[in-house]
């Protein structure tokens, strides 16, 4: 078993590039899941966007050249609670 250690990561500037780096480094199957996805979004890490990667567009479309498979699952909205949620999704 190996130790991995518990980084909290509160903060979007925090949690975007190493959610981008967790993506880049996937190997065999990358397994995504969200409630809301634009592919548009743009890249934050330094090293991806030195790749010439710009968006998450274009960071999936890198790793799936690589053959890495991958699934991503998004969520609806509660349509009663979230009616534009629920609509934009």
């Amino acid at each position: 078993m190996v130790d991995t250690p518990l980084i909290p990561l509160i903060t979007a500037a925090q949690v975007f590039p190493a959610l981008e780096r967790i993506a880049w480094e996937a190997e065999q199957e990358l397994f995504l899941s969200f409630r809301i996805f634009d592919p548009n979004t743009a890249l934050r890490s330094p090293e991806l966007l030195d790749q010439g990667l710009t968006d998450w567009k274009s960071l999936l479309r890198h790793i799936s050249n690589r053959g890495v498979r991958i699934r991503m699952i998004v969520s609806d909205f509660d349509a009663i609670f979230t009616k534009e949620l629920h609509r934009s999704a």
